[in-house]
């Protein structure tokens, strides 16, 4: 990784938007390889640079392995084509996202399903041997290149972890990817937080579907507490004393997380159910995951070829045709 100036690249358009900034496609003039820059936006000089940035550089500086997107460089200039001064941080541009692939025509095989789901564990496995906490996985942040190989991106929300007393702000992930420890306020959370957004998201890769969709957080919770099981002292010990519980909303209605995969693989099932363990001590992790039967069972993990033919798709496109319809 190095720093470069932003005159090596020329912007093509704007893709999308990150923690702290946007996104433009561009070329890099010396080797016509084409990649992404992510702007990000300094909006006080006297305030430096953002700390969510420098803790993705420092992250990605350090840990490099295939299901990880790489930072290329740091560019910069005093004046840009696109706004004042600013920095960018350079990466490769990959043609499509797993949310606009999941909301697109494209179909996935089972093999092709298994892949996904066991190079994202492969992905956060690394993070969590090497004590990063990523805490924004969702479908927008898993990347898809031209060859179908999987990458966990964006990095804006991550953090290093020292120590188990440690805490950490709750305004972490997406809703409908957020655990219920951090719905009720915990703040000494774990690496079984991003398990957990795992979870939700190879469910949605088995379905097809989000597969939590609340509409605030409270939501959040009640369908949390009515798919995936009581959440109560019997089964997260010590829940109770989190800050947010009294707010939670009961519900009578118990079923499983099986009853809400029926027509899905059933080892893919059975290892969404252990990664949506409501005790987050409960929740294997990843290390332990990826001996699941599920990927062993035939038909095996592979690569799905037919990916290489079909249109670029991000989540940034998908809310700009939603704008023009």
């Amino acid at each position: 990784m190095s720093f470069v100036s932003i005159d090596d690249y020329r912007i093509i358009r704007k893709i999308g938007e990150g923690t702290f900034g946007e996104v433009y496609s561009g070329i890099d003039t010396r080797t016509n390889q084409k990649v992404a820059l992510k702007k990000v936006i300094i909006h006080d000089k006297k305030d430096g640079f953002p700390i969510p940035a420098l803790r993705e550089i420092s992250i990605l500086q350090h840990l490099k392995h295939p299901s990880i997107l790489p930072l290329l460089a740091v560019a910069g200039t005093e004046e840009s084509s696109l706004d004042g001064g600013f920095i960018a941080l350079v990466f490769p541009y990959i043609k499509h996202d797993l949310l606009g692939i999941l909301r697109s025509a494209f179909v996935f095989s089972e093999p092709y399903r298994k892949y996904c789901i066991q190079s994202m564990l492969r992905g956060i496995g690394f993070l969590h041997q090497n004590s990063v906490l990523h805490r924004d996985i969702k479908a927008s942040n898993i990347f898809v290149d031209e060859k179908g190989e999987v990458s966990i991106a964006d990095f804006g929300l991550s953090r290093f972890k020292n120590s188990k007393k440690q805490k950490y702000t709750p305004g972490v992930f997406t809703c409908w990817y957020r655990p219920p420890e951090i719905l009720l306020g915990q703040r000494n959370y774990s690496e079984a937080a991003d398990i957990w957004a795992l979870g939700c998201l190879a469910a949605e890769i088995l379905t097809g579907e989000v597969f939590l969709r609340g509409k605030s957080e409270i939501d959040q919770l009640g369908l949390i507490n009515k798919c995936c099981g009581e959440i109560s002292e019997k089964t997260f010990p010590g829940v109770s004393l989190l800050p947010d519980y009294t707010r939670m909303p009961f519900s009578s209605d118990q079923p499983t997380i099986l009853d809400r995969l029926r027509g899905v693989d059933s080892g893919g099932a059975a290892l969404v159910e252990e990664m949506l363990q409501i005790d987050p001590a409960k929740r294997k992790p990843a290390s332990e995951l990826l001996k699941h039967r599920y990927f062993s069972a035939e038909p095996l993990p592979r690569i799905q070829n037919d990916i290489l033919s079909f249109p670029s798709s991000h989540e940034y496109d998908i809310k700009v045709d939603a704008l023009h319809k």
